[in-house]
């Protein structure tokens, strides 16, 4: 498994294995007409269009702001000088994989737990997710405030 998600291509191929298998599990339910292929062009425009505007929102609202303020000798270690916002996403990324997932994994009963223990997992999680979600609000701000004169 670990094997998987070291390659960002293999990453992306389970993912896509992972949609076939979700397609074939609904089995007679999909008609797979005019309609359906439809359906996956719009949902691969749609994902073709997240990563697109993810890409250009970082280079034009975080990256190119920032570069004419670091040295020519720090602009390898880019991550050290462009802002606050990037740490709020580590945190915020660190908070599903490390906090919020193996508690769900408790509270939804994937992993065994005791009652008390599953109870005060799920609560883990939700105080956790909330705590993203509030990380979010200044994020986002950072994001976008280079073009500004922001942080």
């Amino acid at each position: 498994m670990g094997t998987i998600f070291q390659s960002l291509g293999r990453s992306v191929a389970a993912g896509v294995v992972l949609v076939i298998v979700l397609i074939l599990a609904a089995g007679s339910g999909i008609h797979y007409d005019h309609a359906w292929g439809a359906f996956v062009m719009r949902w691969l425009h749609v994902i073709s269009g997240v990563m697109w505007v993810g890409l250009l929102w970082y280079f034009n609202f975080v990256q190119i702001p920032s570069m004419p303020k670091i040295p020519d000798e720090q602009k390898p270690a880019i991550g050290k000088v462009i802002a606050i916002g990037m740490w709020l996403g580590l945190i915020m990324a660190f908070n599903v994989w490390f906090i919020i997932w193996p508690n769900q994994k408790k509270a939804l009963g994937i992993v065994t737990a005791e009652p008390a223990e599953k109870a005060k997992a799920a609560r883990l999680a939700m105080l956790t997710s909330r705590f993203n979600t509030m990380l979010s609000i200044p994020m986002l701000y950072c994001m976008v405030a280079q073009q500004n004169g922001g942080l």
